[in-house]
């Protein structure tokens, strides 16, 4: 079976949490990754997954649910 090591991405793909989601979305296609970590002075503060993008996205569209049609 694979360890952690074998699987993660390196180096980390980081964010400040005062960066604009947008920029933060565009670095995760940037690097072909699901998930960026929120940093501040080297501490870790949370994530943000790309599942947070489509709920930001579906919610500027105005939708509740998405897949679900009116």
């Amino acid at each position: 079976m694979d360890n952690v090591t074998s699987l993660m991405t390196t180096p980390v793909v980081q964010a400040d949490p005062d960066e604009p989601f947008r920029d933060v979305v565009r670095r995760m296609h940037a690097h072909r990754v699901g998930s960026v970590v929120v940093t501040r002075a080297g501490r870790v503060l949370g994530i943000v997954i790309e599942r947070d993008a489509l709920r930001i996205e579906a919610e500027r569209a105005g939708t509740e649910r998405v897949g679900t049609e009116r």
